[in-house]
């Protein structure tokens, strides 16, 4: 995947929320225009810079996954991609002399994720109006309609099979001019939803 210029502020817990927010608005308002059987012409139903941070989220959350998971078998050089060595690099003091670059540190895109998922097998039956905040007027046959998350098998398997089937998903959402229908609608409106919910705390922060 092309590697996009993103700003990362400092507050990346409030850019997780920033991001949910926006995603969950646009597949909302997908979800008015197929239910009116409107064309989709005027695509992505968002600003451009957010369809950059919407689309690069998933994507990001996968490359969190893969370090989370390598990071303790990781050798310096292998890390010398990822990692920016303060100087002087000492032997002993390697791990507190080595720094993520921001743009190359993915783990809270995939804590985020990961929180999310948590946050959804835990309620496992989903729908709009099970959340606090609805992302526009809806109806009771959208808002009603459910999804199904319950997993007692959470293993990386099936986290990465769900990441993969999620960034297909969001990146029809955002460019994709064929109607999605409502399946595929919900299950990306109700993840974003629950992720929003998720990383409100940050908001407090």
């Amino acid at each position: 995947m092309k590697e996009t210029e993103i700003d990362f502020p400092k507050e990346r817990g409030l850019r997780l929320y920033k991001t949910n927010e926006a995603a969950l608005k646009m597949v909302y308002q997908r979800f008015v225009l197929e239910d009116a059987g409107l064309r989709l012409i005027h695509l992505p139903l968002c600003q451009e810079d957010e369809a950059v941070t919407i689309e690069d989220y998933i994507p990001r959350a996968k490359t969190g996954f893969a370090l989370s998971l390598k990071a303790s078998s990781m050798t310096v050089s292998e890390m010398a991609d990822l990692l920016e060595p303060s100087t002087p690099l000492s032997v002993q003091g390697i791990w507190q002399d080595i720094k993520i670059k921001e743009r190359h540190n993915t783990l809270p895109e995939w804590f985020g994720f990961l929180a999310t998922m948590a946050y959804l097998t835990n309620i496992g039956k989903v729908t709009y109006f099970g959340f606090e905040d609805l992302p526009g007027q809806m109806s009771a046959r959208i808002g009603e309609a459910q999804t199904f998350w319950w997993d007692d098998q959470f293993t990386p398997g099936k986290i990465w099979t769900k990441m993969e089937e999620l960034e297909h998903l969001t990146r029809e959402a955002l460019y994709s001019t064929e109607s999605m229908g409502d399946r595929k609608l919900l299950i990306l409106g109700h993840f974003y939803s629950a992720g929003r919910e998720v990383s409100k705390i940050f908001l407090d922060l």
